[in-house]
């Protein structure tokens, strides 16, 4: 059912502009401007809108500047694609691509190389000139020896960045630039980012060598805050934000931190615990993280807060010591000033046509939002051998006065099917439930269909999860010959025939009341039946269709499903012969 499930859909063509008055940021700004060298730019957005833009001195929100650890994040974020991919584990040990490492250095992980867990040294020679080539770099790290167990206690600082960046280019066989640039920074769209800041293109310095801007840091935040998506595209998975908020310091010591010389502005300061990439600085009492950031030296200051759906950056050129105040004074204004997420809205959407609209009793949704799920995954479990459960760990979602059968919780993101009892109603209260403990609620427009085709992208567009004749997964490389069926999945066809409890795996044939009708290529398919999937949660509809003689062939042709004026997306194809 995983592959089903839909990505977070970009809420701007559903909310409106937020409106909050931030105005007391101003005299912060003003005041601190002396510190800045020269100028600083402030920049925040809610659920997707700029709410605050300013500027002081010479600076705007275009304006390149050295990130130094803010680099970290960009980073963690690049590599946990190779784990997204499966290309990397977080728990691949180091010494497999980079044999160097070996003896005490040979357990080493990539989860300890981004947490600063590893007890490599903090910091070397050819990270501070930038002249040295990234494997010779990684050779000298290599070399020096452990500051002490891998694992054992927390220490701050950049060799083990450079370490996992070049573990990166080892397995992919791509330089970190070209990876950078093709997993992160041209889909998020990056105009002012160059990774020469210190070093060069082909020597870069992972850790703390970018120049970036709040433009484009604030994209690349947005995908944070939203699950992993920016526009239409998934950058990460919401399993891989998850990891990257959680405690990877594991209640180690700390023996180094960024943060040890600003006790006496907030004494919880020096006890932040560490993610990936990540400070955790503020978490629930579950310890799931809240609010994250990734300061630089230089002052350059981003963070997300999930709480509020909101990011900030405080783009300056002085150091972190002159603008801490600043920044904790600015994040104070901001919480007073903005409610908490779950006080303002959640965003629906078709489980399987990734659209934002009305959606069908059966049909399988998913709400998304910050930290409305657990940290970690869960799927859906059976209260028997046809029922599907409305709990996942306490958690429930009520549509109307009905609890919906869950299919799957993770981080901001929940998916659940719209009981048949919803039948006859214009809209629905969806309300989450935590430990019997009412949360945020929106309100869902009900239609008598919605039809939406699963995809092998996930996305709601592109190749159909589709089945040739012969039981063979439809694609390019398999197309279905014209005359032979087509086996498509979907949901949101409304309710079946016979009746069928929420929730259930029938276990006999049960169709879809509602006629449906199936065009491929804009030719109209002899549907051969339109009913549940066998062996699936009802709200996973099977259809099987004839491909018509005058069909036309190639690799992405459109399908398209109809059902009580309802249509599906143009945008879902299937390889025909």
């Amino acid at each position: 059912m995983r592959r089903f499930l839909v990505l977070f859909a970009a809420q701007a063509v559903l909310a409106q502009q937020p409106a909050f008055n931030l105005s007391a940021l101003d005299p912060i700004l003003e005041r601190t401007l002396s510190l800045f060298t020269p100028g600083a730019s402030l920049m925040i957005t809610v659920e997707g809108q700029t709410v605050y833009r300013k500027t002081a001195g010479v600076f705007d929100t275009a304006k390149p500047v050295p990130i130094a650890s803010a680099s970290k994040w960009l980073a963690a974020a690049t590599i946990l694609t190779l784990v997204d991919d499966r290309t990397l584990s977080l728990d691949t040990r180091v010494s497999q691509y980079l044999p160097q490492f070996t003896q005490d250095k040979a357990a080493i992980t990539l989860r300890q190389l981004l947490s600063h867990t590893s007890g490599l040294i903090s910091d070397s020679p050819c990270l501070v000139s930038g002249s040295t080539a990234m494997a010779r770099c990684v050779n000298e790290i290599a070399e020096e020896p452990l500051r002490f167990p891998a694992g054992s206690k927390f220490a701050y600082g950049n060799a083990s960045l450079q370490v996992a960046g070049h573990l990166a280019e080892r397995v992919t066989g791509k330089s970190w630039n070209t990876l950078f640039w093709e997993r992160l920074g041209t889909p998020l769209k990056f105009t002012c980012t160059r990774l020469d800041g210190i070093g060069s293109l082909e020597s870069p310095i992972v850790a703390n060598g970018v120049v970036s801007c709040a433009d484009d840091y604030t994209r690349f935040l947005q995908m944070i805050v939203g699950g992993g998506v920016y526009g239409d595209r998934r950058i990460l998975s919401t399993a891989s934000i998850a990891e990257m908020s959680a405690d990877q310091t594991r209640g180690v010591e700390i023996a180094e931190t960024l943060y040890s010389s600003f006790a006496q502005l907030d004494p919880q300061l020096p006890r932040l615990r560490y993610g990936l990439g990540v400070w955790r600085e503020r978490v629930d009492p579950s310890s799931r993280a809240l609010e994250i950031s990734s300061q630089g030296a230089f002052g350059f200051s981003p963070w997300v807060d999930f709480q509020r759906n909101l990011t900030g950056v405080l783009a300056v050129e002085s150091s972190q010591e002159a603008i801490m105040q600043a920044y904790l004074d600015i994040k104070d204004v901001v919480r007073r000033t903005v409610p908490a997420w779950p006080d303002r809205s959640m965003l629906t959407a078709n489980g399987a046509s990734f659209a934002i609209e009305p959606v069908a009793p059966g049909t399988i949704f998913s709400l998304f939002g910050p930290a409305i799920g657990p940290s970690s995954e869960r799927t859906l479990r059976l209260d028997s051998a046809t029922q599907v459960s409305t709990q996942l760990d306490g958690l429930r979602v009520l549509v109307g006065d009905r609890p919906a059968p869950l299919i799957y919780a993770g981080w901001g993101q929940i998916s659940a099917v719209i009981p048949f009892e919803m039948e006859g109603r214009p809209s629905a209260v969806v309300q989450l439930e935590q430990n019997g403990v009412r949360g945020p609620l929106t309100l869902i427009a009900i239609a008598t269909a919605s039809p939406g085709i699963f995809t092998l992208t996930s996305n709601g567009r592109g190749q159909a999860a589709a089945l040739n004749q012969d039981g063979s997964v439809n694609g390019p490389a398999r197309p279905a010959a014209r005359g032979s069926i087509l086996i498509l999945y979907a949901t949101g066809l409304g309710p079946l025939q016979p009746t069928v409890a929420t929730g259930s795996v029938p276990l006999s044939a049960a169709f879809s009341r509602i006629p449906v009708q199936v065009l491929i290529g804009g030719q109209q398919a002899e549907v051969l039946y339109a009913g549940v999937a066998p062996g699936s949660i009802a709200g996973v509809y099977q259809i099987n269709a004839r491909i018509p003689q005058a069909a036309p062939t190639g690799a992405e042709i459109p399908v398209i499903l109809q059902a009580a004026a309802a249509t599906s997306s143009a945008l879902v194809t299937a390889a025909i012969r």
